[in-house]
């Protein structure tokens, strides 16, 4: 699998204004962690799944839909970076999306790398709701 960087264009000083005149709150979420969002990240790496957004903070990274239930945003995935036998755990400050095109799922599959102080990082499969991989 190649991995090929997100090119994003830099929005205009009207688009930026326009967008935010037209910016309507949909949902709040408080994440049980209770800490501040680190970072919150859409999924531009595969097209038919870009209704999908993570968020990490403290030691969890959530991955929520935001397209198929209704006016709501639901948890579809949720990780804590416990301590293993492979990973010490800890904070996470970090998270990216992963092109997942070549899935061995039926119904093809999100991959989400993220990363904190242990200098682990951890790529989660979002279909099966676990770790599939570490670098370290």
């Amino acid at each position: 699998m190649a991995l090929v960087p997100y090119q994003r264009a830099e929005a205009s000083e009207e688009e930026k204004v326009h967008h935010l005149n037209n910016l309507h709150i949909k949902t709040i979420l408080k994440e049980s962690h209770g800490k501040p969002v680190q970072q919150l990240v859409f999924n531009h790496a595969d097209e038919d799944k870009d209704q999908l957004f993570a968020t990490v903070g403290e030691d969890q990274a959530t991955v929520y839909d935001n397209n198929h239930f209704t006016h709501y945003v639901d948890v579809v995935c949720h990780f804590v970076n416990q301590k293993t036998d492979h990973t010490p755990g800890g904070v996470l400050n970090t998270c990216c999306w992963l092109p997942s095109s070549d899935s061995r799922e039926e119904f093809g599959d999100s991959l989400l790398a993220v990363a904190g102080k242990d200098n682990v990082v951890s790529i989660i499969s979002v279909t099966r709701s676990r770790v599939i991989g570490l670098l370290k």
